[in-house]
């Protein structure tokens, strides 16, 4: 009966070590083909009414942008490292948000 125990432990063993095997041979083809492909990239379509936005300066578009970055985009879009707002246009923005960035976007 110990016998079998051993048999088992030694099949199970084999088999844990094999498929973590598995697992870093795929991750590294996965980093390799990367590394020699890089990162896709898309190429942006923007928009001439957006390209060629002007936005005024002054303190209350300031503070009326930082209110809508705040609420909207922090989240997701800020760099902790620096502090600053990372990220590029969002095409799929949703319907509800696009009546808060009206206003902004019409000046």
């Amino acid at each position: 009966m110990l016998i079998v125990n051993i048999f088992q432990f030694r099949f199970l063993q084999n088999h844990i070590a094999s498929t973590i095997g598995v697992v870093i041979l795929l991750a590294g083809l996965g980093t390799t083909y990367i590394g020699i492909k890089g990162v896709p990239s898309y190429k942006s379509d923007i928009p001439s009414e957006i390209a060629g936005l002007q936005v005024p300066r002054d303190s209350v578009h300031v503070a009326q942008g930082a209110k809508i970055a705040t609420l909207l985009c922090n989240e997701c879009h800020k760099d902790h490292e620096t502090g600053k707002l990372m990220g590029n246009i969002m095409p799929d923005l949703p319907k509800a948000v696009i009546p808060a960035t009206q206003p902004i976007l019409k000046q």
